[in-house]
């Protein structure tokens, strides 16, 4: 009996990992959330927006217009694209392991399961390849910034 339930409690976990949601709400949205759906209709627009965010958390949502960043300056333009090319060049500088593992989690968006299935190799020598480049990444950004 010990032997079923450790496999059914492993199958249940990896079930639950593979399928969670493609963003993860904070905490206290969720509960205030399971609040209004169990209490009372939403009675203004941020009420609206939480349910209807915990509705469709499995799905891409448009951000609201009061909540998008405004129109950039050409110096914070400037800005982003030197952050944006620094990223890319300490990107480059990986070694190829960690590219394709970063890229394929962090940027792809796919499970550890997947991506070590499609590499051949186990989910946690995924997630150490992972660890490993964003550390290096970590690194080398904080490198380039304190030379600015």
């Amino acid at each position: 009996m010990a032997f079923a339930r450790v496999h059914a409690r492993g199958a249940i976990l990896h079930y639950l990992r593979d399928s969670v949601a493609m963003v993860r709400l904070p905490r206290r949205i969720e509960e205030q959330a399971q609040r209004l759906s169990q209490f009372h209709q939403p009675k203004n627009s941020h009420e609206e927006w939480v349910q209807a965010l915990y509705r469709s958390k499995n799905r891409w949502l448009p951000c609201p217009e009061d909540l998008q960043a405004q129109v950039s300056s050409g110096l914070t333009m400037m800005v982003n694209a030197e952050r944006r090319d620094s990223v890319q060049l300490a990107f480059a500088q990986l070694g190829e392991d960690e590219k394709q593992a970063i890229k394929a989690v962090v940027i792809d968006g796919r499970s550890l399961r997947n991506v070590g299935t499609s590499l051949g190799v186990s989910a946690m020598t995924v997630h150490r390849r992972v660890k490993k480049g964003l550390k290096q990444l970590k690194l080398r950004l904080g490198s380039l910034q304190a030379a600015h």
